[in-house]
């Protein structure tokens, strides 16, 4: 029989193991949770003590403990589902240690009152300064900040691939590392996401948006030709493309970055247009937009992003995308 004591006694200790190991996740994620969660260890140690005592118990008396395991075994699943963070921050850095700490500081104050669950991803783009140690002095103070730690530049757009892949929330947000677009926006797209939308991206150019201080003519001159190009060629109807502050479902960040191919300034409108080709609609919504003139993005970001776009509609003129699978 299969629910001998002697398993029942194994089995016992390695749900005690499990739960504490779930109770420290859970203090990390959903502190509430992690409270509900004491009890158990004690519950299994009882068990595993009750199991013990009756290993030389004859055969035909051992009825034991399946109503006793059933359930905490269920309460288990749940909690660790319900344990999964509501929100994934995601910020791409790249020689950002100037900019970096003020920007995580601003994030962790203002999702520390928040009622939901997080967690914060920098994903360190191979920067040659002090960014990723700047991450690991703040993950002491910064509640639920991890590093993901890259030794190779491969570009913006390799690394919120990276950070929408690996993050566990229900939604992934990616914002910028110097914090041009705050995280307070994201309570913005809460009423977005109960309507049913999956994509909803902050917007510098739709009703409702500001931006301080204005950006110089000729980038916002460029920005424009630039968007019109890429309306033609790929997301009509999408005024701003390039704003960095975009938010994913889990299903559908999993979804789109598992196909993305750009790995620089044009993975954005490559998103979005993956985005409605799998069926996602597509929310913009303004937000204030911080105009920093230290921002590391040149001119010749601008032509790089028109080539990428030109890119990414003869990849799907050729059907390069593994749609099906998803």
């Amino acid at each position: 029989m299969l629910l001998t004591p002697a398993f029942c006694f194994r089995f016992a200790v390695l749900m005690c193991v499990l739960h504490v190991i779930g109770i420290f996740i859970c203090m990390k994620f959903a502190p509430p949770i992690a409270i509900f969660l004491g009890a158990f260890p004690l519950y299994w140690l009882t068990i595993a003590k009750i199991a013990y005592k009756n290993l030389k118990t004859p055969a035909n008396k051992r009825r034991v403990f399946i109503s006793r395991c059933a359930r905490p075994i269920l309460i288990f699943v749940i909690i660790t589902v319900m344990a999964k963070p509501f929100l994934s921050v995601i910020i791409p850095a790249y020689n950002e240690a100037k900019r970096l700490p003020l920007t995580l500081i601003d994030v962790d104050k203002h999702l520390e009152q928040q009622e939901y669950s997080y967690e914060i991803l920098v994903i360190n783009d191979g920067s040659t300064d002090e960014t990723a140690e700047i991450v690991r002095r703040f993950a002491p103070l910064v509640e639920n900040l991890k590093l993901i730690d890259n030794k190779e530049n491969k570009g913006k757009g390799a690394a919120v691939r990276q950070g929408m892949i690996l993050a566990k929330g229900t939604w992934r947000l990616f914002m910028d590392a110097d914090n041009s677009t705050a995280v307070v926006e994201f309570n913005k797209m809460i009423p977005y996401f109960k309507e049913g939308y999956e994509v909803v991206i902050g917007s510098r150019d739709v009703k409702g948006a500001r931006t301080l201080p204005p950006q110089p003519f000729y980038k916002r001159f460029l920005g424009n030709i630039g968007n019109l190009i890429i309306q033609a060629l790929l997301v009509p109807g999408i005024w701003d493309t390039q704003c960095g502050f975009k938010c994913f479902s889990d299903e559908a960040a999993q979804k789109i970055f598992s196909i993305t191919k750009i790995d620089r300034w044009g993975f954005d409108a490559e998103a979005l247009v993956l985005a409605r080709e799998l069926g996602y609609p597509v929310k913009e919504m303004p937000v204030f937009w911080v105009n920093d003139p230290r921002t590391h993005v040149r001119l010749s970001a601008y032509l790089q992003v028109l080539l990428e776009t030109a890119k990414v509609r003869w990849w799907l003129w050729r059907k390069a995308y593994d749609l099906t699978n998803n």
